[in-house]
């Protein structure tokens, strides 16, 4: 599809559109307004996919079954995931630092986040999530939507 901006009767901008890129990128600004409160940056599915793809196996199956689990991760399967012993350092210096990196390499944002949990309260609930759009894409990238 061609395109062309007019302002005050002159052409500024002739363009050609992918409709299906077009399409995408309004549905993607669409969800990302119904997710105006989560925690987890926006994402598309593409980006989804694309993490995926970046990130070490541990850490794509570690996605994926936050993914499955429809937004959520308990400490005790992570650290089989990840087969570290109960020492959050060893979980965040190495893989959670790699996912967020991948992350911030795709977006381009230097304070995107995808994963996040409550200190507060992490005796109680020792669960890492992941929500809104970015949960979306990703179930969607896993293959669970």
């Amino acid at each position: 599809m061609e395109v062309e901006l007019k302002l005050d009767g002159k052409s500024v901008l002739k363009a050609r559109i992918r409709v299906s890129s077009l399409i995408e990128a309004i549905a993607s600004a669409i969800a990302a307004e119904d997710h105006e409160d989560a925690e987890s940056t926006p994402i598309t599915p593409a980006q989804a996919t694309e993490l995926l793809s970046r990130v070490d196996t541990k850490s794509a199956r570690f996605l994926k079954r936050i993914a499955e689990n429809n937004g959520f991760i308990e400490w005790e399967e992570m650290q089989e995931i990840f087969d570290i012993d109960d020492d959050w350092n060893e979980y965040s210096t190495r893989f959670g630092k790699g996912i967020t990196r991948a992350l911030r390499n795709i977006t381009g944002g230097n304070r995107d986040k995808l994963i996040y949990w409550d200190d507060k309260n992490w005796e109680e609930d020792s669960k890492v999530r992941v929500d809104g759009m970015a949960l979306q894409s990703l179930r969607e990238a896993s293959g669970y939507l």
